[in-house]
């Protein structure tokens, strides 16, 4: 038996992953996925066939959880931006592994070299704030940020890549206390520009897991409405109804700026994300995306997006 068909490298978990086994000739068939460390992510099981298909996205998608952290300028671990495994097919004294393979948890297939963005190239980022930039790369390249002054003196800082396949860079505003701008030159992959400005008060920002496989960010400058929500059970005795509070959450209503298509477009992903997160100094706090409709376009007119989130843990208040 062998594996006539296996996906592409860097392949997306959003869509189908198929194995096609062929010239099996036990009764029992069993196709086992592994992570490259060796841990077992799930097993299949076929019962006379000689051919088999099997499509391991669903598996992959239940495991692949990332975990932002605050960091630095420059490559960061890309590790939990991707899953590597292997198939492994059983049958009776017979036993066969394919290659690894690593997959992106993203909705579309991605080409390389590129940026895996669905924002624009025109960015804001204010004091102790970061943005990530995730590449897929063929060969090493060198990341050139240029920081600009008010008087207009540019500096340069060269990051050479560590690494092909999928690398991610962090850009943070407090290594550039000097700059107002700043400009990333990303080789094959583009140019990207930073405006550095202060953060507006109350501001909240937010990051997320978007189509395109890469954790975007995004500050909404207005905390429209703080909502306090209990659940309060009662019960009622010879002193009267008792209250006890079981439950208490904050739920923040987030307003963006007024925004243009393409921004609009890209803030869209926080209606499907998976994966949302609110982003501090402090860390990434992950929370629960409340809103299920928005309108993300009208003819002529430039738009806003509201949305309401709360803490994805019980009790756990956002904004007290």
């Amino acid at each position: 038996m062998y594996f006539s068909s296996i996906p592409e490298a860097f392949a997306p978990i959003g869509a189908p992953l198929r194995y096609t086994l062929t010239g099996a000739t036990a009764n029992v068939l069993d196709l086992r996925i592994y992570t490259a460390d060796g841990q077992l992510l799930g097993t299949k099981r076929f019962l006379g066939q000689s051919t088999v298909t099997c499509d391991i996205a669903p598996y992959l998608r239940a495991v692949l959880h990332l975990h932002p952290q605050p960091a630095h300028t420059g490559f960061i671990d890309p590790s939990d931006h991707s899953l590597t495994v292997y198939v492994e097919a059983v049958a009776d004294t017979e036993q066969l592994r394919s290659d690894l393979r690593t997959f992106l948890p993203s909705a579309q297939p991605t080409i390389t070299p590129s940026l895996l963005t669905a924002l624009p190239t025109e960015r804001l980022l204010a004091p102790s704030e970061s943005d990530f930039l995730t590449l897929r790369l063929e060969q090493p390249i060198q990341i050139v940020v240029t920081a600009i002054d008010p008087a207009g003196r540019r500096t340069e800082h060269r990051y050479p890549t560590p690494d092909t396949g999928c690398v991610v860079f962090a850009v943070a505003a407090d290594d550039f206390p000097t700059a107002e701008q700043l400009t990333l030159d990303l080789g094959p992959c583009g140019t990207l520009h930073y405006a550095l400005l202060p953060r507006p008060e109350g501001a909240v920002r937010l990051a997320w897991l978007s189509r395109s496989g890469a954790i975007e960010h995004y500050t909404f400058p207005l905390v429209q409405r703080v909502e306090r929500v209990v659940n309060r059970q009662r019960s009622y005795s010879r002193e009267g109804w008792k209250g006890h509070v079981e439950q208490s959450e904050e739920r923040l209503t987030l307003h963006s700026a007024y925004e243009c298509e393409a921004m609009m477009r890209a803030l869209g992903d926080l209606l499907s994300a998976e994966q949302l997160w609110m982003a501090t100094a402090a860390g990434y706090h992950p929370v629960d995306l409340l809103t299920e409709r928005a309108e993300m376009h009208r003819h002529g007119t430039l738009r806003m997006l509201a949305i309401e989130i709360r803490s994805t843990l019980k009790n756990d208040l956002l904004w007290s």
